[in-house]
């Protein structure tokens, strides 16, 4: 172990990249997909990219109107405090809009051990399991995974 542990960190910036809880989904629901689980999760049926000038544009478009004002709010997705993330595309994972609000119930036990377990088997480990990660039944977040 001693010749591995004098091995040089890695990159700040190839932590964001692998930590950063865009990649962890995008990763999940690849996996999902490719073992054909997808019903371990919410649907997901894509991303989207925000562009710089679309960011522009909707931080212009969400600030009070005033005429004599042309910048758009600095941090309007809230990044100032993440300099590591701050020039990244603002991104995010299209789920299915899950409406049904049933509370967790110790019935659900049952099942979700169940699918944690599956999840497990496939080597995706959620670092994060709580009750607000789910919904209608299905785990909605995989941003720690």
């Amino acid at each position: 172990m001693g010749s591995y542990l004098t091995r040089p960190l890695k990159t700040p910036r190839l932590w964001v990249d692998y930590f950063e809880s865009f990649s962890c989904e995008c990763r999940v629901y690849g996996r999902l997909e490719e073992e054909c689980r997808e019903d371990l999760a919410v649907r997901a049926y894509g991303y989207l990219l925000i562009t710089p000038e679309q960011e522009f544009e909707v931080g212009k478009r969400s600030r009070p109107a005033n005429p004599s004002d042309n910048e758009p709010d600095d941090d309007l997705f809230g990044r100032a405090d993440e300099p590591l993330f701050s020039d990244r595309p603002v991104h995010s994972i299209v789920k299915e809009l899950v409406t049904e609000q049933d509370h967790f119930t110790a019935a659900d036990v049952a099942q979700s051990w169940s699918d944690v377990e599956d999840l497990h088997s496939l080597g995706i480990l959620i670092r994060d399991i709580t009750v607000g990660n789910y919904l209608g039944g299905k785990l909605i977040d995989f941003s720690r995974a």
